[in-house]
């Protein structure tokens, strides 16, 4: 059993303790109106609750599973963190059982991309360097995940400039750069993430070494390539309208 799951299953059982008892770690308690046996108790249940909550927050963040389930899962935690009572807790508690069991089956898919939201010239092209950035991840070649992240964005913003002014930049100005290519996406009003940026700078610290060869190489770690192939995914949900 994983972390992640162990994890889950400790939380689980906080949860059923405190429907047990009919407490609400949600509220606060007014200590005044009960005894001090009773305090204690909703004293224990409260702390064992929030710290398995924690706990359950910090290990999805380092499970090890495919991009569909990461994806999921990190949208599976946003619920749960905004979780206010008992019952929806349970529900997204739910939901975070039903990826546990595809994290240890390891499924399939490759991505959580609609493709056939994709534009059909480029349709291809994603699922080819898709599967190569899971490749490449399963392999712990993280310099490589973001450099083919790089490259994915960079189609994804070309087809969304093209889509929205009719210039092919690819034709009018080949070797652009991220940076310059959303400064220009900027100007004609094309909505993109402010974070954006942050993740072109990473990109952009792969990519210049692999050019300039300098001393000391920067390798992201296992944690920055997960995210930024996450990133990559909403970006190509939101650019291509899959929410």
């Amino acid at each position: 059993m994983s972390d992640f799951q162990q994890s889950l299953r400790q939380l689980q059982q906080a949860l059923g303790a405190c429907q047990k008892g009919s407490i609400n770690p949600y509220q606060s308690q007014n200590s005044a109106l009960i005894n001090d046996f009773k305090k204690q108790q909703l004293a224990a249940a409260h702390t064992a609750f929030h710290t398995a909550l924690k706990v359950v927050l910090s290990s999805a963040g380092k499970v090890d599973a495919d991009i569909h389930t990461l994806h999921s899962l990190r949208k599976v935690c946003e619920k749960l963190k905004t979780a206010d009572d008992l019952a929806s807790c349970k529900t997204v508690l739910d939901e975070m059982s039903s990826l546990a069991v595809k994290i240890i089956e390891r499924p399939q898919t490759k991505s959580s991309l609609d493709l056939f939201a994709i534009p059909a010239d480029i349709r291809d092209e994603i699922s080819a360097d898709m599967n190569e950035v899971q490749k490449c991840y399963d392999a712990g070649c993280y310099r490589s995940v973001v450099i083919l992240c790089g490259r994915l964005l960079e189609t994804a913003l070309h087809r969304k400039y093209f889509e929205a002014t009719g210039n092919d930049l690819l034709e009018t100005a080949p070797g652009i750069g991220l940076g310059s290519l959303i400064a220009k996406m900027n100007e004609k009003g094309i909505s993109l993430d402010p974070a954006l940026s942050n993740q072109i700078h990473l990109i952009n610290q792969v990519r210049v070494f692999s050019v300039h060869k300098k001393n000391t190489a920067f390798s992201p770690s296992k944690e920055q390539a997960q995210a930024i192939m996450l990133y990559t995914l909403d970006v190509f949900n939101k650019l291509f309208g899959k929410t």
